[in-house]
């Protein structure tokens, strides 16, 4: 036939859930297939992939077809479904809408057929001839076939090397008209093979070429051949990245393109038969040079079968069918798709005429049982299934936070939350990467979509890296920021009402007061263990306080308990002095207090700033952000600052565990000499995720975390790792985190390209034992949203000082890039 149009000459005559009967009588149980990603396949991993395809398709008897069907193609990415809540979700879908990326659709095809699939010798036109559909099914239900799919699907999902999912009609129907549409939607169209037997005009499916390249013998093949080969894009000296034999004609090659991987289940006998036979024919003239080869190779494939008891005799067909809009794209497509073949050392077979337009019908899934004996090769079941291409491009999650991925740059969401615990228990994270790499825009990248997602987030900075951040969800937010000689806004003493003085703010208060007497040198439990009674005599001080004072702030507490002290009223307060001594040592408190009240070196902390509101945490708080950057080194006031800090995880985080929460510590390893610190995030680490949160540390590299019982306890409790580019191997890292030998891999091959029309920074991303590489490919509205130093960060201050609207700060710097750029 020379013309075809689908929608006049449906190719089905039933289609009910996923499974479908042809014209010609094939039933056909449809699938798609998900396969692993690109890049995260180890060569073991490969090979593990393919006993997977061995066993699900061993059992098939005869007259079954497996066929595996690719789509490749290009087209403008979706953005339809990317939110719009905030300013920054809005231009982050503004700025990835518009871009063309590589599409992958993968289907698999369990085919059972009337026809003896070893003796059609010619195209018959499928479309000439309509089944009788009650009859087919009968006669299939009353086979083998049905359950052993089933079966077989089953074990897939045990597997979970891939993964398989039900076509529904209409998905089958989207396949059918993508297919005989040229890869092309929304419309049908002719398939005009009238002028098939002309090479410069060929095949035509409505207005685009379409050419077919195919492999219909083994010695198409290298001459040893193997389920993968090496990846020259990533592979380097001592870093060996490996892909499937026809993984370069997938996504690889930019052209929209099909690829068909089909494989007969004749009766392994008759197989064995036909070949022994060809070998005596071949045999028979040798003395002709032409027949010696190939008989010595049906004969050393012969004792190979005798040696493999378990090899399983099949027929198999490729091919590539490609697509292209005019001359010009016809003739680069094709010596694109010529130069892969040739580098992978593949000699395909380029039919033309009758030949051409067969190939390209029978290559649909519904009539590929039909292909002629002259376009299959006998092949070992292993050596078929070597021919699919096993993996795909990068698959979003569900839900998690948005990258981009390493093919086409576009969108890709990562979930890294895992609240099914599917890959992860523990959430806390680690992102590494040394200075001017990049993990201050990573860190706000991950930060303002958690807020838009509805998180809570509790951020210790140490350089005002999320001040922008702060500033554009300055509603919801609340900052502690430590200014010298100005005071911090916050009195931990007050309460709207007296019905709030309960024992958890008492502990905290006896927190405040040991942090002020012993400089941040000791925890809670240590004061409890070295200086027993000590605790218990301020908490006895405290619940007087609030019982006897109008004036709730520090100054009058010291002022009080000087009187207690003074006075020596402890026995009134319930401190019996027989059971312990308060004299000295609470002596001791009240002097160290007095630097932090009247003329004390640290009073002007906890004085009141009539300029500007208290700090205060509420249930609209959805960002507590504190700044310390400017406590420099002083071990009190950082510890205050993370005593609030830890307060305010408790008030943001704690209290309600419908809602999720970020515990993130910049510059942690800055942190990790004071005790206090460390003893507060290794149980923030330890505790946050039963309280329905995670807890996030920024560092430089590994070297910097030191090896003991806290820094072990934190690693234990977490899970994933953001791993920017360094200079320097990461080795260090990957032996820290004991990292298998393809992950080490994707480690190193890492690197960020900011020039080009999408800049991007990549990152090595571990989510449990899943492991990958994404980028960060921000809008120019995020580059200066979440600009950290230099001249171009002075001059958003300086404009900021201006406006007061960091939105607008950020449309200024970013407009004035655009008539630049």
């Amino acid at each position: 036939m020379n013309y075809l149009n689908i929608h006049d000459t449906p190719p089905f005559i039933a289609n009910d859930d996923n499974i479908v009967v042809s014209r010609d009588g094939n039933v056909i149980f449809c699938y798609e297939i998900l396969l692993p990603e690109k890049h995260s396949l180890s060569e073991q991993a490969y090979d593990d992939l393919l006993k997977a395809f061995e066993k699900t398709f061993r059992p098939f008897e005869k007259d079954t077809v497996i066929h595996k069907l690719d789509y490749f193609f290009s087209k403008p990415y979706d953005a339809e479904h990317l939110p719009m809540k905030s300013y920054l979700q809005t231009t982050f879908k503004e700025h990835h809408k518009k871009k063309e990326i590589r599409i992958h659709r993968s289907y698999l095809f369990f085919i059972w057929t009337l026809n003896d699939i070893l003796k059609k010798d010619e195209f018959t036109n499928p479309f000439a001839k309509i089944s009788n559909e009650e009859e087919i099914l009968k006669k299939v239900y009353d086979t083998w076939f049905p359950e052993t799919v089933e079966t077989q699907v089953a074990y897939v999902k045990s597997t979970k090397k891939f993964a398989l999912r039900k076509l529904n009609s209409k998905d089958i129907e989207d396949v059918c008209c993508t297919y005989f549409n040229g890869l092309q939607a929304g419309f049908y169209t002719d398939v005009d093979g009238s002028k098939a037997k002309n090479k410069k005009q060929g095949l035509q499916v409505g207005e685009r070429f379409a050419d077919i390249y195919t492999v219909n013998s083994l010695k198409q093949l290298p001459q040893r051949f193997s389920n993968i080969i090496e990846d020259p894009e990533l592979s380097d000296q001592g870093r060996p990245f490996f892909q499937g034999l026809t993984e370069p004609l997938g996504v690889n090659l930019s052209y929209d393109h099909v690829v068909n991987q089909i494989i007969y289940f004749p009766a392994h006998h008759k197989v064995l038969a036909a070949l022994q036979g060809k070998q005596k024919e071949f045999y028979g003239s040798r003395g002709f040079g032409l027949n010696a080869g190939p008989a010595k190779k049906i004969q050393e494939f012969l004792e190979k079968l005798i040696e493999n008891r378990n090899a399983r005799l099949v027929k198999a067909h490729f091919n590539v069918v490609l697509f292209s809009d005019d001359e010009k794209q016809r003739r680069s497509a094709r010596n694109s798709l010529k130069a892969t073949f040739t580098d992978n050392d593949i000699t395909p077979y380029v039919p033309i005429g009758n030949a051409l337009k067969g190939i390209f019908i029978h290559s649909f899934f519904a009539f590929s049982a039909g292909i002629p004996a002259r376009f299959k090769f006998i092949a070992q079941l292993e050596e078929a299934l070597s021919l699919f291409i096993p993996t795909t491009t990068y698959r979003s999650d569900e839900e998690g936070v948005y990258f981009c991925d390493r093919i086409s740059n576009a969108p890709l969401k990562r979930d890294t939350w895992d609240a099914s615990q599917r890959r992860i228990k523990a959430r806390n994270f680690f992102i590494i990467a040394p200075t001017g790499q990049g993990k201050s825009t990573k860190a706000n990248h991950l930060c303002y979509q958690w807020l838009d997602q509805g998180y809570k987030l509790v951020i210790n900075d140490l350089g005002k890296s999320y001040m922008n951040l702060y500033r554009l969800y300055k509603k919801r937010a609340a900052m502690l920021e430590y200014v010298p000689g100005e005071p911090l806004g916050i009195n931990p003493f007050q309460v709207k009402d007296l019905s709030e003085v309960n024992t958890e703010l008492v502990r905290y208060i006896n927190d405040v007061i040991n942090l002020l007497h012993f400089k941040g040198s000791y925890t809670m439990d240590e004061v409890d263990k070295q200086f027993q009674g000590h605790n218990t005599c301020i908490r006895k001080v405290i619940q007087a306080f609030y019982e006897n004072s109008d004036e709730l702030n520090l100054a009058y507490f010291y002022k009080f308990f000087q009187y207690i002290h003074s006075e020596n009223r402890y026995s009134q307060i319930d401190v019996d002095p027989a059971l312990y001594d308060a004299r000295k040592e609470m002596g001791n408190v009240i002097f160290s207090l007095s630097e932090f009240v009247g003329d004390g070196v640290y009073s002007f902390l906890f004085q009141e700033r009539k300029d500007l509101k208290s700090f205060e945490i509420t249930p609209e708080t959805d960002l507590a952000y504190f700044e310390f950057d400017r406590a420099g080194e002083d071990q009190l006031l950082l510890s205050i600052l993370q005593l609030y800090s830890f307060e305010a995880t408790r008030k943001v985080i704690w209290y309600d565990k419908s809602v999720r929460g970020i515990q993130l510590y910049d510059e942690y390893a800055k942190q990790l000499k004071y005790p206090q610190i460390q003893v507060s995030s290794e149980f923030v680490a330890q505790a946050i995720r039963k309280q329905n949160g995670a807890c996030g540390f920024i560092i430089q590299s590994v070297s910097q975390l030191p090896k003991n019982d806290t820094i072990g306890s934190i690693l234990d409790n977490t899970s994933v790792y953001y791993i920017l580019p360094t200079e320097k191997k990461h080795t260090a890292t990957a032996d820290r985190l004991e990292l298998p030998a393809h992950q080490r891999y994707l480690l190193d091959s890492i690197e960020s390209n900011l020039h080009g029309k999408y800049p991007y920074t990549e990152s090595f991303l571990l989510i449990g034992k899943t492991a990958n590489v994404v980028r960060v490919q921000l809008p120019p509205e995020h580059f200066y949203a979440f600009q950290t130093d230099g001249d171009l960060y002075n001059k958003m201050e300086g404009l900021y000082k201006q406006t007061g609207n960091m939105e607008e700060v950020v449309q200024q710097m970013s407009k004035r890039f655009k008539q630049t750029a």
